[in-house]
């Protein structure tokens, strides 16, 4: 462990806020160099807004505004990984296009049903939020 790892609390999360573009009952994933798939956004800086902070990844990521989130996460998970505890906020989101530009962090984007989210090689991000999704949430 390293001189910082032992500052931090064993109760300590890194946040990290997702944006939710469903489409049709599907949800829209980037595609990471690995080949990995990935729910849109990022982690959350101490001093940095939610919002801010999600309008901020998807530019990065795929060159496209947000135009709308919700008030309020609609999926909230957690994720122990070796190093750290991730706690993950999703949400609802709109946007200004689908045409996405190609990044160091999104090389693809594609929409997915619940089902197909079971077949396709998912970040560990998002393994948890896999489960979670339901298409009927976003018909409200």
């Amino acid at each position: 462990m390293t001189k910082m790892e032992n500052t931090i609390p064993k109760c300590f999360y890194r946040v990290s806020t997702k944006g939710l573009v469903v489409r049709d009952g599907k949800i829209l994933l980037i595609q990471e160099k690995d080949g990995r798939w990935e729910l849109p956004g990022g982690g959350l800086e101490f001093d940095q807004d939610i919002f801010d902070s999600l309008k901020r990844e998807f530019v990065e990521e795929m060159g496209v505004n947000i135009i709308a989130i919700t008030k309020r996460p609609m999926y909230v998970w957690k994720q122990k990984r070796e190093k750290d505890h991730r706690l993950f906020v999703g949400y609802k989101v709109e946007i200004d296009s689908l045409d996405f530009k190609r990044s160091d962090e999104c090389t693809d984007t594609e929409f997915f049903s619940k089902e197909e989210l079971k077949d396709i090689n998912l970040h560990i991000n998002i393994q948890k939020f896999a489960k979670l999704f339901n298409p009927d949430d976003f018909n409200i």
